[in-house]
């Protein structure tokens, strides 16, 4: 739950040129009012006059990061640095922006950049310590936490974070009373027991997840985010009914969730209701037009519908948008395969070996899993 951790904040600075400075400011007052076009535009002509300007590049970088485009995000932030290797704001939020992709490994060098720098850093402390958390670094993790525990003892994302690294590492009976602290500190229950649900999750402790989730809901049905969670623990369990129930429900009360769209056309393609799927899908591809996943979906579900070209440009637009997943690669492979395009599905189930480290054979079982929504 990195949102509950901390808030990406916009970094700003004066532009060095004055030829620059009417743009720099004009892109300031529009990022600041949230008019993110403006702004990027704004932002861009100073960049046309002042390539390195490290103000303007690290401002598209917020404008990237606030409108899903994480990617750019990144770029523009290391371009920054490279300019200004050493400053703070820009190495938060290069961190900030794998944080929001879930690239755990690539956030740590930023954050433990700026905690060499600044050991009094409390936030970035807090961010590295999450970092460690989530790539099974709990021996470093507990620690750290344990000494920002001390230093606010009733902060919630850090007594969450704690008892995550305590469940992770298989420590039940640790990590028990730092949830009852939770709980007990809490202004809020509903948001404590959510917390405490997507920690369960995250260990792969599904019951206890469902549990909590259930008892955030208990205190505030209308906490958000709770419902979608709950969901997604059924999906886990494979709890088929009650996935689409809590997912239709969420989808009755919020008609425009993109994301509860996406898992339930995602789910659906799965189980092999490819209409309904499709639908639920390009309502939330509305959202994210840039997203890996939601195309992945629609590519399958073509395939199976024997609309194979249709197939191909829905998985060719997800190999582009995530060269990485061997999923789209090996979809893909099947649909050159359909059309009889053997070099091109050479090349595919060539991509999917290199990915699988040789073990060809074993695609098939990672499409039972469904990808994050990710932009």
């Amino acid at each position: 739950m990195i949102a509950a951790v901390v808030l990406l904040l916009p970094w700003q600075t004066t532009a060095d040129v004055s030829s620059g400075a009417k743009l720099f400011q004009q892109g300031t007052d529009a990022l600041q009012r949230q008019d993110y076009l403006i702004a990027e535009t704004s932002f861009q002509g100073v960049l046309k006059l002042e390539p390195r300007n490290v103000g303007a590049l690290g401002n598209l970088g917020v404008i990237y990061s606030r409108t899903g485009r994480q990617a750019k995000a990144v770029s523009m932030y290391q371009q920054a640095l490279r300019v200004a290797p050493n400053e703070k704001g820009l190495l938060l939020n290069l961190g900030l922006a794998y944080l929001k992709q879930q690239e755990y490994q690539k956030a740590l060098q930023p954050f433990e950049q700026v905690v060499a720098a600044d050991p009094n850093n409390l936030q970035a402390q807090e961010l590295l310590a999450t970092c460690r958390v989530y790539t099974g670094d709990l021996a470093a993790a507990i620690p750290q936490l344990e000494k920002l525990r001390l230093a606010d003892p009733h902060r919630s994302a850090i007594l969450y974070l704690l008892g995550a690294a305590y469940t992770r590492a298989k420590q039940p009976e640790l990590a028990k009373p730092i949830f009852a602290e939770l709980l007990d500190s809490a202004a809020d229950p509903a948001q404590s027991n959510f917390l405490m649900g997507q920690a369960y999750y995250d260990a792969g402790q599904f019951a206890q997840s469902a549990d909590s989730f259930l008892s955030a809901l208990g205190s505030n049905p209308r906490f958000p985010g709770a419902r979608l969670a709950l969901a997604k623990v059924y999906i886990s369990q494979r709890e088929n009914a009650k996935a689409i129930h809590q997912l239709t429900e969420l989808i009755r009360d919020e008609p425009g969730n993109a994301e509860a769209h996406y898992l339930l056309g995602a789910f659906q393609v799965q189980t092999e209701d490819f209409a309904s799927g499709v639908t639920h899908l390009s309502l939330a591809e509305k959202t994210y037009p840039n997203s890996w996943a939601i195309h992945l979906y629609l590519g399958k579900a073509a395939l199976r519908n024997r609309q194979v070209m249709l197939a191909i440009k829905e998985l060719t637009q997800a190999s582009d948008l995530n060269p990485g997943s061997q999923q789209v690669y090996y979809l893909l492979a099947q649909a050159y395969r359909s059309s009889g395009q053997s070099a091109q599905r050479a090349a595919a189930l060539a991509k999917v070996k290199a990915l699988n480290a040789g073990k060809l054979g074993k695609e098939e079982a990672a499409l039972d899993s469904i990808p994050t929504l990710q932009d």
